[in-house]
């Protein structure tokens, strides 16, 4: 007879606790916001801000990268550093593929990011948004996706032909990693 009102006394205890755990939890998940706030996220192609980012003429660009190789390259040349020359002609390749992976293939472009991380709350505010995410994997009823990628490019440049591209970026395939790989040899 024992055993039963202990059992019972849990199972009370257990019903009321989780009765009282539904109170006072909110229901977020649900998407029920008592203030009717909708959460503005911003996601972006990656692809395009990297194509921003390797058009830009910046001291840490891509494209300043590329003329120091090129500079090493001409220097090694003249030294007749045969060594020297390969080194930095794999150099290079390994570097425009990276950049290939990047802006076809949506690789992750966290470095790239770090460069403008102090600005992407700018980015965020001429947006109109809350926060800026690279995907959304789901989304609730109080969410708002918003597309920021051409806020995000222009971190790097506003060169309007550069902008214009975005769209035509955007409306591309992820091209397949496979296969650029194999166009690289």
């Amino acid at each position: 007879m024992r055993t039963i009102e202990i059992r019972h006394s849990a199972g009370v205890a257990l019903v009321v606790a989780v009765l009282v755990t539904s109170l006072l939890v909110p229901p977020a998940c649900a998407g029920d916001d008592p203030d009717g706030r909708i959460l503005k996220v911003g996601t972006f192609d990656s692809r395009c801000v990297a194509f921003a980012y390797g058009r830009t003429k910046g001291e840490c660009s891509f494209f300043a990268q590329v003329q120091q190789l090129k500079r090493d390259y001409a220097a090694a040349e003249r030294a007749g550093d045969t060594e020297k020359m390969a080194a930095l002609q794999e150099q290079g390749e390994s570097l425009q593929h990276e950049m290939h992976l990047k802006v076809f293939c949506a690789a992750p472009i966290d470095d790239i990011l770090t460069l403008v991380q102090d600005e992407i709350p700018q980015a965020a505010e001429a947006a109109g948004v809350d926060l800026i995410v690279g995907e959304v994997l789901y989304q609730g009823p109080a969410v708002e996706i918003v597309d920021v990628t051409e806020e995000m490019a222009k971190l790097f440049t506003t060169d309007p032909e550069v902008i214009g591209a975005l769209a035509e970026i955007q409306a591309a395939p992820v091209a397949d990693r496979a296969e650029l790989q194999e166009h690289r040899h």
